[in-house]
């Protein structure tokens, strides 16, 4: 008996260490290198695509961002997370502050999930008035304020297939790899990027 049950013992934690490696060894694999293999991924897990694919995804490591001491801002010098990109200009107003506010109660509602998740304001010039940065650090005092010009913003965004102006407000899923794969706009809703969220989240490490 007692071999009997140090086998089923061995057995058991064998079968641990295969579920853990093959769960991460899953979670490598879904992140895909290009947007065709983000919309099969997609695609074979079953989601409804809420958000506009990005194609190609571009990199976060190519657009010249500036924190609020005017020092460049990396996010590949970071802890690799998830990130949603709440994208505007000035004082963050219109459907850049509902996006804003909207990105709060996603975050909020990933629950134990939210620690995989940071969330970043990139803003535009002009650069936001004394009210505008008191209400961002006291509504959003968690979130990091990261400036980019205008034209180099547009173009970033454009090399995925998304035109935006100054006057427009966006949300992007960045995935861990600093890569833009997922937007969202005036069309879309906050339950329809908390659900991208959740699926991304579920099948990734």
């Amino acid at each position: 008996m007692p071999e009997v049950r140090a086998r089923s013992l061995r057995l058991q934690l064998l079968l641990m260490l295969a579920i853990v490696g093959a769960s991460l060894g899953l979670g490598f694999w879904l992140l895909p290198d290009s947007p065709e293999e983000e919309r099969s991924l997609l695609s074979r897990l079953g989601t409804t695509n809420r958000g506009l694919f990005l194609s190609p995804p571009p990199s976060l490591a190519a657009l010249p961002l500036r924190d609020e001491r005017d020092r460049p801002w990396r996010a590949d010098g970071q802890r690799p997370r998830w990130r949603i990109l709440v994208v505007g200009a000035g004082d963050c107003e219109g459907i850049c502050g509902e996006w804003l506010l909207a990105s709060r109660q996603v975050h909020i509602r990933l629950g134990k999930n939210a620690h995989r998740v940071e969330r970043v304001l990139v803003l535009a010039p002009p650069r936001p008035g004394p009210l505008a940065r008191a209400r961002i650090a006291v509504q959003h005092p968690h979130v990091p304020v990261v400036r980019a010009e205008s034209e180099a913003l547009a173009r970033w965004l454009a090399g995925g297939g998304i035109r935006w102006t100054p006057r427009d407000g966006l949300a992007l899923v960045v995935d861990p790899r600093g890569r833009a794969v997922l937007a969202y706009d005036r069309r879309h809703s906050g339950e329809d990027l908390l659900e991208d969220l959740e699926h991304l989240l579920k099948y990734s490490p």
